[in-house]
């Protein structure tokens, strides 16, 4: 999944919008990906 439209999201909404965005995606991938999977951050 992409999240490169943080910034604008903070941008535009501020970063407490863009923290609820994290946290709320951070909570889908625990609905969706089964432990002991880890999920990771492409450079």
């Amino acid at each position: 999944m992409v999240t490169d439209d943080l910034k604008k999201v903070n941008d535009t909404l501020g970063h407490e919008m863009g923290d609820i965005m994290i946290l709320n995606f951070a909570k889908l991938l625990r609905k969706v990906v089964p432990p002991p999977t880890c999920c990771t951050r492409q450079i």
